[in-house]
């Protein structure tokens, strides 16, 4: 395949209890914090150029195996769910496993951004 287009949103203002909630979630990745220091300035060059965005109860954020992997996110309220097939050559549409939760604080998407991966 040749290059996407990516969309990217505008920066959207943010309290200082998100700006707070976002350094937290930055700081206890492990996956960045393994690949890159990230410093104060780091951070903040990050919050400033991140868009919040509602999501519906429900909404597959990433598909396993994709590799479109565009996005890195955060969670600011809710939580999301993680599900993947149990078995290899399994319908992704069939036989999905509950393995874990992601709530308020947590973050996801950044190891296929890193490393070019199929979405795991």
């Amino acid at each position: 395949g040749g290059l996407r287009k990516v969309s990217a949103k505008p920066p959207t203002d943010k309290s200082s209890a998100q700006k707070t909630l976002i350094r937290t979630a930055l700081r206890a990745n492990n996956n960045l914090n393994n690949v890159v220091q990230l410093d104060d300035q780091k951070i903040n060059q990050m919050i400033e150029v991140m868009w919040e965005e509602d999501v519906a109860a429900g909404t597959k954020i990433i598909t396993q195996g994709d590799l479109n992997a565009d996005y890195f996110y955060i969670v600011m309220d809710g939580s999301f769910e993680i599900s993947k097939a149990e078995a290899q050559g399994q319908n992704l549409n069939e036989a999905m496993a509950p393995i874990g939760t992601v709530t308020q604080g947590g973050s996801f998407g950044e190891l296929a951004l890193m490393y070019f991966a199929p979405r795991a």
